[in-house]
């Protein structure tokens, strides 16, 4: 008997101390998420401002070197319209036509206008 009475009482039992929650315990946790979720929140738009003012800065850069290359180009722009001119102009002509394909000024006597030209052939 004693093996079975042993059995339905097992002697003392030690009960742990259980941790109860309280509504002040949920409203702590509440307000420490609250302020970690604005704390992330106020992270993420810092974060936000400081790639936004990085950005800026980068475009600020590229506007610099572009502006730089837009005035270099005027100048290649300038300075090649001269070069036309210089190319085009009816005394370098002259010149080339007499010298180097040995070309002779025409006598005065032997000019004629198409004007003329046309009208004599009616």
């Amino acid at each position: 008997m004693s093996f079975m009475s042993s059995a339905y009482h097992p002697g003392p039992r030690t009960i742990k101390k259980q941790n109860t929650i309280t509504k002040l315990d949920f409203l702590k946790t509440r307000i420490v998420m609250k302020l970690l979720t604005l704390g992330v929140f106020i992270v993420i738009l810092a974060l936000f401002y400081i790639w936004s003012r990085i950005q800026i800065v980068q475009v600020g850069y590229e506007i610099n070197a572009l502006s730089g290359e837009q005035q270099s180009l005027k100048n290649d722009n300038k300075n090649l319209h001269m070069e036309l001119l210089l190319l085009k102009s009816p005394q370098r002509i002259e010149k080339i036509a007499k010298e180097k394909l040995l070309m002779k000024e025409l006598a005065h006597d032997k000019m004629f206008k198409l004007s003329e030209l046309a009208v004599q052939d009616k």
